[in-house]
C-alpha cells in the first residue's frame, strides 16, 4: 500500500487497475477447477494446441519481463499457490562454477530477508531442467510495475511528496538490511522495483555483504551512485561501512526529485562533487536550480547525505526522524482491492 500526501501522476493513475484474481473461487459462479489451457491463456503464453506447454519445476512460464547478459526473467504461475512469480532463468552453459556459487550466495542472503520493501526469494534450483538444458532457477516476488528508473525517464521527475514516499520506503528497507548486518552496495533506480500497488521492492543482492563478519574494501557498485569512500578504498584498502548505502539513497532521491544526477562521480575531478568537498554549496545549488527549486529542508538533508566523510553522514534511523522525511506526511492510501 503506497502512502503519500498527493495523488500519483496522471499517467501512473491510468495504469492502476483493479487487480483481478486469475480465478474468483469466492464466487458461486466461479469454475471449481480451471483447465491448464485457461491458465496459459491468462498468462498470455502462446502455445500450439495439443503440444507440451512451457514449464519448469512446476511453474508455468509466461511473458518475458526482462533480459540480462546471462539470462532472462519471465512471468511464472504456480497452480498450487495460484500466484504469479518472477522466474529468473540462467543457462548453466553460459556461466562458470564460480558464478553459480555467487548466485547461491545471493540466494542465501535473500532467503534470510522478509520485509515489505525487500523483494522476496521463494525458491532456488541450481540444476533446473528447462528446454532440455540445465538452468539456475530463482523464483522471486512478482513486481509488475517496472523499476523506478523507468518512471523517472517517462515522467522526467516525480512530485516531491511521491519522491518522499519512495525514499521513505527505500530507507525502511535499507534500515532493515542494516539491522541484520547486510550492506547492499549497489543501490540505484534500476534495482528498485514497484509492486502491483506501487510499493518499493529492493532487488539484486549480488553484491550484498554481511559487513559484521567481513571487512568491505572491494571497489563495487555503479559509477555515480558509489560513495567516495568506496573509490578511496581501492587505493588505500581502508574498509568502508554500511553508510555507502545511505549515500546511494541520496543520489536516488536527488534523481527522483530533479530528473537528473547530482554529479557524475564522487572524485575531486568532478565539478559538482568538488563544490561539495570545498563546501561551496551556493555554487552547487545554483548550477542545479535553473529549472527546479529545492526546498531548504531537502537541501539540508541531501548535503548531510552527500558528506565526503561517512562519520558525518547520518545513518538510516537518524534519517527516519529527519524533518523533511516526516514533515506534513499525512497518510492516505490507494485502495486497489
Amino acid at each position: 500500500m503506497i502512502t503519500s500526501v498527493e495523488k500519483l501522476p496522471a499517467k501512473i493513475i491510468t495504469k492502476v487497475k483493479k487487480p483481478q484474481a486469475l480465478y474468483n473461487h469466492g464466487s458461486p459462479y466461479a469454475a471449481t477447477s480451471p483447465t491448464r489451457r485457461e491458465i496459459i491463456e491468462k498468462l498470455k503464453v502462446k502455445v500450439n494446441f495439443g503440444k507440451q506447454f512451457k514449464q519448469v519445476d512446476g511453474y508455468l512460464i509466461g511473458d518475458i519481463l526482462g533480459e540480462g547478459g546471462f539470462g532472462k526473467v519471465y512471468v511464472g504461475y504456480n497452480e498450487i499457490s495460484k500466484k504469479k512469480y518472477a522466474l529468473k532463468l540462467i543457462p548453466k552453459e553460459y556461466v562458470t562454477e564460480r558464478f553459480c556459487r555467487f548466485i547461491q550466495e545471493e540466494a542465501k542472503t535473500m532467503a534470510e530477508l522478509q520485509h515489505k520493501n525487500v523483494c522476496r526469494l521463494f525458491y532456488l534450483n541450481a540444476n533446473a531442467l528447462y528446454k532440455r538444458r540445465q538452468h539456475v532457477l530463482m523464483v522471486l516476488e512478482y513486481c509488475p510495475n517496472k523499476d523506478l528508473l523507468s518512471y523517472v525517464i517517462e515522467y522526467e521527475r516525480l512530485p516531491e511528496t511521491l519522491s518522499r514516499t519512495f525514499f521513505l520506503q527505500m530507507l525502511q528497507g535499507i534500515q532493515y538490511l542494516h539491522d541484520n548486518g547486510i550492506c547492499h552496495r549497489d543501490l540505484k533506480p534500476d534495482n528498485i522495483l514497484l509492486d502491483h500497488q506501487y510499493n518499493v521492492k529492493i532487488i539484486d543482492f549480488g553484491l550484498a555483504r554481511h559487513y559484521r563478519d567481513t571487512e568491505m574494501t572491494t571497489w563495487v557498485g555503479t559509477k555515480g551512485y558509489m560513495a567516495p569512500e568506496i573509490l578511496k578504498s581501492a587505493k588505500t584498502f581502508v574498509p568502508f561501512n554500511e553508510k555507502v548505502d545511505i549515500f546511494s539513497l541520496g543520489v536516488i532521491l536527488f534523481i527522483m526529485f530533479s530528473g537528473y544526477a547530482p554529479f557524475e562521480d564522487t572524485t575531486d575531478t568532478d565539478w559538482w562533487f568538488k563544490k561539495l568537498q570545498l563546501q561551496q554549496y551556493t555554487a552547487f545549488w545554483e548550477s542545479h536550480e535553473t529549472h527546479i527549486c529545492f526546498r531548504p529542508s531537502l537541501k539540508d538533508l541531501l548535503l548531510k547525505i552527500f558528506s565526503e566523510f561517512p562519520e558525518n553522514r547520518p545513518n538510516g534511523r537518524q534519517l527516519l526522524e529527519y524533518p523533511w522525511v516526516i514533515i506534513n506526511f499525512y497518510v492516505f492510501s490507494i485502495n486497489l482491492e
